[in-house]
């Protein structure tokens, strides 16, 4: 495209228009054809990928780049996807507190769907599927076509907020967003489509194996969790928040960590590197155990009030 500067605009109408394919045909497939259908739904985005690509003439090595992958960048992309993981979990959980049937709902209709499989075509069709389609869609033709924005920062933001918006549940768009935006931290720091690639496998891996796992708690176990989490007094909720946030504390360093890892995946990290930047971070670890020990001693002070009154 001759005005790079209209590319972020046609990116994000071309990704309201595979957005429409996902919605309608994708739709008609799955109901259609089943598992069969969510394959084809999943082609049909990366296929939107390559179409988009070439309408803006994105060179395809930039949309798509793949170098060898390296130990310190796979090593990255393992600990910023176990902070995604977590940062995700502490978000999902609060989120369960207070809207459990929302949640209860969405996980048990996901997990009969994966569990109607066996193990290795639930990884093929729930993992590896996503992992390549989506990310064909997302961290390549549309994070390409941000990059005139110049700004990181307004490229993660925009490509995480319409991940969250892709995966069609309101309730789920905060961590999904989340995920969104870590993807991109990756593809942004290592210019390489292998990493967000071996991330999203790895993210949709662990619950297509914990689906399997946990699938033989029986429906009235998880209906009598959901019924205790209804009926807890709400500063016994934000005492719970608190806790989560606090376990937390660690995920900064962690990031610092992976983040250094993917910045030099290609090269020597230089002495001294690890050093820089470092005390941030350690900050950041500070303020998140303080505010959720705020947290927590609050709403215990507001608990006990209540019980003596």
């Amino acid at each position: 495209m001759e005005n790079t500067k209209k590319l972020p605009v046609f990116g994000i109408i071309l990704m309201t228009l595979a957005f429409l394919v996902l919605i309608f045909p994708g739709a008609v497939l799955q109901t259609c054809f089943g598992q069969a259908g969510m394959l084809l739904s999943e082609i049909l985005l990366a296929a939107c990928a390559v179409i988009f690509v070439l309408l803006c003439k994105i060179p395809v090595k930039q949309a798509f780049p793949l170098k060898k992958p390296t130990i310190k960048g796979t090593a990255g992309t393992v600990l910023i996807w176990i902070f995604g993981l977590c940062a995700t979990y502490v978000c999902t959980s609060v989120l369960v507190l207070f809207f459990p049937q929302q949640f209860s709902q969405t996980a048990q209709e996901l997990g009969n769907t994966i569990y109607n499989n066996s193990i290795i075509i639930s990884l093929f069709l729930f993992a590896l599927t996503p992992a390549i389609c989506e990310e064909m869609l997302f961290r390549g033709f549309f994070v390409s076509s941000l990059y005139p924005l110049k700004s990181k920062t307004a490229i993660i933001i925009i490509c995480a907020a319409v991940f969250g918006v892709f995966h069609t549940d309101l309730i789920r768009f905060l961590p999904t967003a989340t995920l969104g935006a870590v993807l991109t931290i990756v593809m942004l720091k290592t210019k390489n489509f292998f990493y967000p690639v071996l991330f999203h496998f790895l993210n949709n891996s662990l619950s297509v194996v914990s689906t399997h796992i946990t699938q033989s708690v029986n429906g009235d176990t998880l209906n009598i969790g959901i019924e205790l989490l209804t009926q807890l007094p709400s500063q016994i909720k934000f005492i719970t928040v608190g806790v989560y946030i606090a376990s937390a504390f660690l995920l900064p360093l962690v990031l610092f960590l992976a983040l250094k890892l993917l910045t030099y995946s290609q090269e020597k990290i230089p002495s001294g590197e690890f050093s820089k930047g470092i005390v941030a971070y350690a900050v950041s670890s500070g303020i998140i155990l303080f505010l959720g020990f705020a947290i927590v001693i609050t709403a215990v002070i507001i608990y006990a009030a209540s019980v003596i009154i």
